[in-house]
This record gives C-alpha cells, structure tokens and sequence, in this order.
C-alpha cells in the first residue's frame, strides 16, 4: 500500500485536505479526529503524539491501497519508513494567521497564546519536513490543485 504523509503548520489545510480526499471517495485519516494519537510523557510534558504502532498496522491492513494521514506531530518523522511519501503544506505567514483566525473546524489558536505558539513553530516544522525530503506543495492554492498535485505526483512515483 502506498501510505502518504500529509502535513503542515497549524492552518495550512491539513484537515481540510482529509475531508476533501473522503469526499473524493479516498481513505484518508485526520490524526486529530481518527485515533491515531496519544498521549506521552516526553522531557517531563504530556504530549500528544502519532501512535507508531497504529501507523505500522494501518500501512499493513490495507495491503495495495492508497491510503493518506493528515496531521501534524511531535514525532511523526519517527514513523518515516512507514510513510511513501511526505507531502508539506506551505502556507505563508500572513495566510497562516488570517485561517486560524477565521477557521471553524478548530478551536486550537483562537487563544493568543496559541496563536503566537503556531506563527512562532510555523518554520521549525516547515524545515523539520523539508529535511525529511518532504514533497512541498504551496497551500494558498486552490484546493483541487493541491489535491491534484498529491494525486499526480503519487501516480507518476
């Protein structure tokens, strides 16, 4: 199965890339909603993170389907070799900001505190990726064209 790696700062897209790739009829999970995160105690904090053991079992159980996980988490790259291919959502500042202010399919960042927390964390996590040799895809776009761009870059590799 080709397991795909969908990903970005707080805002890029993420969930709403999911439910679009539902809606097209794909199997797609959302990380935040679906289950596949937990909560760990690393350096002293709980943390929620990406559940390795659901990932193996999830690139396993769906043999040679195309399957997507959108999300983002402190260790998901540790799940690396269970992913074909990682796909960044880039989002610029300023977009970031205006979509977390003016989303309605989550909660997280309407805090100031949380707000400054994903503009502050918004290039670690885009250099964190791009190191991961992550495939980078400009999320200000229209949604179908970031949609066909994962699409046509899956069936070409």
């Amino acid at each position: 199965m080709a397991l795909n790696y969908i990903t970005g700062p707080t805002g890029s897209g993420k969930s709403t890339i999911c439910s679009e790739l539902q809606r097209m009829g794909y199997t797609a999970y959302d990380t935040d909603n679906d289950g596949f995160r937990k909560i760990e105690k690393i350096k002293g904090r709980e943390l929620k993170v990406l559940d390795l053991e659901l990932i193996k079992q999830l690139k396993y159980r769906h043999n040679n389907e195309v399957a997507y996980v959108c999300g983002t988490s402190p260790n998901d790259l540790d799940a690396v070799d269970y992913f074909d291919n990682i796909f960044l959502l880039n989002i610029n500042k300023e977009e970031q900001k205006k979509r977390i202010k003016n989303r309605t399919n989550s909660k997280y960042g309407k805090e100031d505190y949380q707000l400054a927390n994903a503009l502050r964390w918004r290039q670690v996590q885009i250099k964190k990726y791009q190191k991961a040799a992550a495939v980078v895809i400009d999320s200000t776009q229209p949604i179908e064209t970031i949609i066909n761009s994962i699409i046509g870059y899956i069936s070409v590799n």
